[in-house]
């Protein structure tokens, strides 16, 4: 791996960088629109944890894909509950990786914020 990291030319890490930092300002981006969530700002991540304003996040995510979608379209993401070893902590957050494109981050991103405001489980 070292080899293979030091053969590297660095201008394609640099475009890696780049595009992460891209990828994490669109979802920020996002969840500024939405101030009845809570997220962690990634330093070093390639996800965010995101506490919603509901009775349990592995129920929105069922209901996201049996119940909701927009345009045909639904998404999955993480219940954060098991990232936690404390019972209890997490049970209304979830995991969203940015390791995929921009373009379709901010699409589900968007099928999240409408699908929350009319989950029928919001608190």
């Amino acid at each position: 791996a070292v080899a293979a990291l030091s053969r590297i030319d660095e201008r394609y890490h640099e475009g890696v960088r780049e595009i992460y930092r891209a990828r994490r300002e669109a979802m920020l981006e996002v969840f500024r629109e939405m101030p009845e969530i809570r997220y962690s700002e990634p330093e070093g991540a390639f996800y965010s944890l995101v506490k919603l304003p509901v009775d349990n996040a592995e129920k929105f995510i069922q209901w996201l894909l049996n119940d909701f979608s927009v345009d045909g379209e639904t998404v999955l993401v993480t219940p954060a509950a098991d990232f936690y070893y404390t019972p209890g902590l997490g049970d209304d957050e979830i995991r969203i990786s940015y390791c995929v494109e921009k373009d379709d981050l901010v699409r589900a991103l968007r099928i999240i914020q409408k699908g929350l405001a009319v989950y029928p489980g919001r608190k």
